[in-house]
């Protein structure tokens, strides 16, 4: 969990194993405070001290509420006030560190895990659900930008169902998409709005509009079809506002290949082999 809130006196004897009590270690273990209790550190480091004020069990674990200390080169680097048990973070509590960051909420066996808010030094804030300190479950992540999402996270990414949009500061403001995530991309079925009217619907692959898809315009115009890369790709239909509309192939975002135009009673005005827009001869 919190790299830099660790304690480690070179010579105790570690679960795991540190190079010439000059390393760190890849997983935690028991360490003592300076009052002689108990408390686990998940990511050890050495030339690091602790304190706690409250109380131990009979086992000599800090145990109940108290606040906990940690320090790096003798300076304080970060706090943590709430309970332990059996000496890990349990139950409500919150962590603020020197550099800005904090999390107030609920733990369970030293990890974030139930609802919590984490705050970052650089504005950014999340709020919501966590298992074993992993953003999950729903929650909503607001970025220094302006930018916000609110939905659904599974393994520290957003995963399922949410809404994402663009803040004042952001080269996409004003901009909305709502639809599917995996693994923080938007992949799936979803609505992308842009701050001009613009509005697609459809298929998304790794944030890029890919499948089947509607894309409008705020004057009326309209394309149904298939896109690849974002573009209009494949067949399709063009629906324009004064009621006239192509139906046939697309490439990259242009009439291409075979395709008929209708005038906005349907009666056939020009049919035959496109390229790049125009009718070939």
């Amino acid at each position: 969990m919190y790299r830099a809130l660790r304690v480690v006196v070179c010579g105790l004897i570690l679960a795991v194993s540190l190079a010439a009590c000059g390393g760190t270690a890849s997983a935690g273990y028991w360490l003592t405070t300076v009052e002689g209790y108990k408390v686990w550190d998940d990511n050890p480091q050495l030339e690091d001290t602790a304190t706690w004020s409250g109380r131990a069990d009979a086992d000599g674990y800090a145990d109940g509420q108290g606040v906990l200390k940690w320090f790096r080169d003798n300076q304080e680097d970060a706090v943590f006030e709430g309970t332990l048990a059996k000496g890990k973070y349990h139950g409500r509590g919150k962590v603020h560190r020197t550099n800005g960051d904090a999390y107030e909420g609920d733990f369970a066996a030293g990890r974030h895990h139930g609802k919590g808010i984490y705050t970052w030094a650089n504005g950014d804030r999340y709020e919501g659900g966590y298992a074993d300190d992993l953003r999950s479950g729903r929650g909503t992540f607001t970025w220094a930008n302006g930018d916000r999402y609110e939905g659904e996270y599974a393994d520290g990414k957003r995963t399922g169902k949410g809404v994402y949009r663009w803040g004042k500061d952001s080269p996409s403001a004003g901009d909305v998409y709502e639809g599917d995530f995996v693994d923080g991309v938007r992949t799936g079925k979803g609505v992308y709005t842009w701050a001009g009217g613009d509005r697609y619907e459809g298929d998304f692959v790794d944030g890029v509009r890919t499948g089947k898809g509607v894309f409008i315009w705020p004057g009326g115009d309209r394309y149904e079809g298939d896109f690849v890369d974002g573009r209009f790709h494949g067949n399709g239909v063009l629906r324009y506002a004064d009621g006239s509309y192509y139906v046939g192939g697309f490439a990259g975002d242009r009439l291409h290949g075979t395709g008929t135009l209708y005038d906005s009673a349907g009666r056939m005005v020009k049919s035959g082999r496109w390229e790049k827009g125009k009718l070939l001869e």
